[in-house]
């Protein structure tokens, strides 16, 4: 118990004591003298204090650059599997057109087909009438050709128009041009 109590004391007369002492000092123009200081120790640790400084600082840069490398490993791995995704979504869309570009010439095709069987389906058959490859006026017309053709139609405006383009001897009346064999000929 006295134990105990002389330690209360000694701290209690510690903490008044204290502020007491330092203000004393405050006011003491030798107190300087008594810390006995040097110039030398003084630069030698700011020396040191700034030496931790750039440690410090180059610690802080190398964390730094860490996590900016680790940033853009990250970006440039996301970057990666970004194209990569696109090239595969590219291919797919790819296929699909190229799928559906054959498709629509298969479509193309049949319906070009089908419209040509049915042109030839519908078309009747044609009477020609060869009047100069006989002398005028012996059996005319007695013995007509049936002639299936898929060349254009006579007495319409192509026809003449291409048989005037054709011939230069071509007459638009009886539609038959002179040809280099010195007979009349129907244009076809």
């Amino acid at each position: 118990m006295i134990f105990k109590r002389t330690i209360i004391t000694l701290l209690a007369t510690t903490m008044v004591a204290s502020p007491l002492m330092n203000a004393a000092h405050a006011y003491d123009p030798y107190y300087d003298d008594y810390r006995a200081v040097d110039e030398w120790e003084l630069e030698e640790y700011y020396q040191q204090r700034r030496l931790q400084e750039k440690r410090a600082a180059r610690q802080q840069a190398k964390q730094n650059r860490h996590r900016q490398e680790k940033r853009v490993a990250r970006l440039r791995a996301e970057e990666k599997a970004r194209k990569a995704a696109n090239r595969r979504q590219h291919k797919r869309q790819k296929k699909k057109d190229r799928n559906a570009a054959v498709a629509i010439g298969i479509l193309g095709l049949i319906a070009g087909a089908a419209i040509i069987g049915s042109m030839n389906n519908n078309q009747r058959p044609r009477i020609q009438h060869n009047l100069n490859q006989q002398p005028y006026g012996t059996n005319r017309g007695r013995n007509p050709r049936v002639v299936y053709s898929t060349q254009l139609q006579p007495w319409t405006q192509e026809w003449y128009n291409h048989c005037r383009t054709k011939y230069r001897s071509f007459n638009p009346e009886t539609g038959n041009f002179f040809g280099y064999d010195g007979k009349y000929h129907f244009c076809k």
